[in-house]
């Protein structure tokens, strides 16, 4: 039977997601972001090595790992947006006098944002870097799909409205770039980024030690676990 309601849920966000072109697009941006650099990055290449001499190889990784920290956040945008509609159209507060509870909902909107950014992640994984990558980075894999929900939580927590919740994306945007600002900068100072959580999951793939791997990436888990668990209580008060 919850199967059933879930399948539900699941048909009825489909529905919302076709009638946004926000949502769509939030939807289709991992696919865009894979094809654009499994095709574009190659004759990008060879332009910069004819015009100026230099190889953007060694910043192929890069390029990847930062896709990959966008697809938690497109996805959670999605999922957050979905949820602020549902608030705006009192449908939390309808789930009171019906058999499906608030921890359930919650628990949906949850798992619907870590399941599309694993299925996202992996073909960008699959379709860009399937040759190099180990079981690190499968496994920060399920890490970073913890990020989509951290997004959609934050929206839901601190926008009262579509329009606040699309300023409030743009502000988290900014914590895709640490990462990318910390790969450039060679000082403890980078560490800083460790209060991002985007910065725990570009540092497991940089990392070089299997053991700074395996520290990061238990870090990593418990970081975004705290942070999750510090948002749902956040939204079930605010929900009431």
């Amino acid at each position: 039977m919850q199967w059933n309601k879930m399948w539900l849920q699941v048909n009825y966000d489909l529905k919302n997601i076709k009638r946004d072109l926000v949502l769509l697009m939030s939807l289709f941006a991992p696919l865009i972001l894979a094809t654009l650099l499994k095709f574009g990055f190659p004759p990008l290449e060879r332009l910069v090595v004819t015009s100026f001499q230099v190889s953007l190889a060694s910043y192929f990784p890069l390029m990847v790992v930062t896709c990959l920290l966008v697809t938690p956040f497109t996805v959670g945008m999605l999922s957050g947006f979905l949820i602020l509609d549902e608030r705006d159209e009192q449908i939390l507060s309808y789930l009171s006098i019906t058999p499906v509870s608030k921890s359930h909902f919650i628990l949906y909107r949850l798992l619907f944002p870590v399941v599309i950014c694993i299925l996202a992640a992996g073909l960008l994984l699959y379709v860009n870097a399937w040759e190099v990558i180990s079981l690190w980075e499968l496994a920060v894999l399920l890490v970073l799909s913890l990020e989509a929900p951290i997004v959609a939580l934050m929206m839901a927590v601190f926008a009262d409205n579509k329009v606040e919740g699309l300023a409030l994306g743009k502000v988290i945007s900014i914590s895709v770039a640490a990462p990318i600002v910390g790969f450039f900068i060679d000082s403890e100072w980078k560490w800083i980024g460790f209060v991002f959580p985007p910065f725990w999951i570009a540092e497991v793939f940089f990392a070089t030690s299997p053991s700074m791997k395996a520290t990061l990436l238990c870090g990593a888990l418990l970081y975004h676990a705290f942070i999750i668990w510090w948002l749902i209580r956040k939204l079930e008060n605010k929900i009431g």
